[in-house]
């Protein structure tokens, strides 16, 4: 019983911490160098498939879906930019 509470405790405090540590979009936190899109900022350097990726997976995650199929599977960097840039955008959609 002892065990579980502890890892119950563990998974909170960690979830806590995680929620607490996310990176703001306020434009106020946005760096001027680097790749951002609709306010988000992705990081430093980012290629144009990567790019692409990015507008199409935030694109998808404010409920249009938009893929570009072929180049998502031939294309490692379109396939991570659209996954990077559905879970970052999807994370604005929250309730407030």
């Amino acid at each position: 019983m002892m065990k579980v509470k502890t890892t119950t405790l563990l998974l909170l405090c960690t979830s806590v911490l995680s929620l607490h540590a996310a990176p703001s979009t306020s434009p106020s936190t946005i760096p001027e160098k680097g790749y951002s899109y609709n306010g988000v900022y992705f990081g430093d350097t980012f290629s144009h498939d990567s790019q692409e990726g990015i507008i199409d997976g935030c694109t998808t995650a404010k409920g249009s879906y938009q893929k570009d199929h072929a180049l998502f599977k031939q294309n490692k960097d379109y396939n991570s930019g659209w996954f990077l840039g559905r879970s970052k955008c999807r994370t604005l959609l929250v309730a407030k």
